[in-house]
């Protein structure tokens, strides 16, 4: 080959990665100088292909060379809401996909983040403005409101520029999932910003707080004594589980493999039938008189 030619090649190498290389500090300081009221860019990390752990999370094994940038919403003097949008490098589908939080909130879901980046979805989550826990907003109504239904929204729309400013051009489609209180934000962002999103999955919605965390006290008075103790153990609570799924399977309209209940309301229990235990020799295989008390109050309510 000639000399001439292989220097040519060698230089058009080094000079295509220039290009490339000045193009992504580019368009970081795009994503940097980007107009978000009341949204900072807070960090913004290159993640190669191949083993990467977030900070605080844990090891993510063969991951995809991907964009990651965090960014903070203040959308009231009050509000501090972190987010990250994780954005495919090489397998970008073309589309968003916003991840749901758990419990109260106040910290980032990376394994939702990570498994939207490993099906090609461009991802974002978000703490809900809670952080470093719900029960510190005590007496915040701003943060109140950030946790029940703005967070979500401010991650959304700020997420959406950022991609839009990477890839030089919008998702054409959106997509938001989640799970207990991923369900309650996914219902209020088709309730108050239908226009976030092409398609929403609501699983198991956290809805109407005030009842639900009301039942939740009842069901820890049930199965508590006056003193604190535990009536019902675990292992005796996975064994009378077992009963019952046994006892109604097919006939809660399930199908004959679950361990759940379809419809709890057609099932039936009778708790005189279970095991009960001589005296005071009580096992995990039987019931005290006790325990029974507490778990027909349980199932009945």
């Amino acid at each position: 080959m000639n000399h001439s030619f292989i220097v040519f090649l060698i230089c058009l190498c080094i000079g295509s990665l220039s290009a490339y290389t000045q193009t992504t500090h580019d368009t970081e300081q795009e994503i940097r100088n980007l107009n978000l009221p009341g949204v900072t860019i807070t960090e913004i990390e290159n993640i190669p292909q191949g083993n990467y752990t977030p900070k605080g999370g844990k090891m993510i094994p063969n991951f995809p060379a991907t964009l990651r940038v965090a960014f903070t919403a203040k959308p009231t003097p009050d509000s501090e809401i972190k987010n990250e949008v994780w954005l495919p490098k090489d397998n970008w589908n073309g589309r968003f996909l916003g991840t749901g939080n758990g419990g109260g909130g106040s910290w980032l879901i990376y394994g939702s983040l990570a498994s939207g980046v490993l099906r090609g979805f461009a991802t974002a989550n978000t703490d809900m403005g809670t952080s470093p826990g719900a029960n510190e907003i005590i007496g915040h109504p701003e943060k109140w409101a950030d946790f029940g239904y703005r967070s979500t929204h401010e991650m959304t729309v700020s997420a959406k520029a950022i991609l839009k400013v990477y890839y030089k051009k919008p998702a054409h489609h959106s997509y938001f999932v989640g799970c207990s209180t991923g369900g309650q934000q996914a219902l209020m962002e088709a309730q108050r910003f239908p226009e976030d999103y092409n398609g929403i999955i609501a699983g198991a919605p956290a809805n109407n707080r005030t009842h639900l965390h009301t039942y939740f006290i009842w069901n820890s008075k049930a199965v508590f004594d006056a003193a604190g103790k535990q009536l019902i153990s675990k292992n005796k609570m996975a064994f009378f589980s077992k009963l019952v799924t046994r006892n109604c399977t097919i006939k809660d309209v399930g199908s004959p493999g679950d361990n759940f209940l379809t419809d709890p309301r057609v099932c039936n229990v009778d708790f005189s039938i279970l095991p009960r235990c001589p005296g005071e020799n009580v096992t995990d295989s039987c019931f005290s008189s006790e325990e029974i008390t507490a778990l027909e109050k349980l199932f009945r309510n």
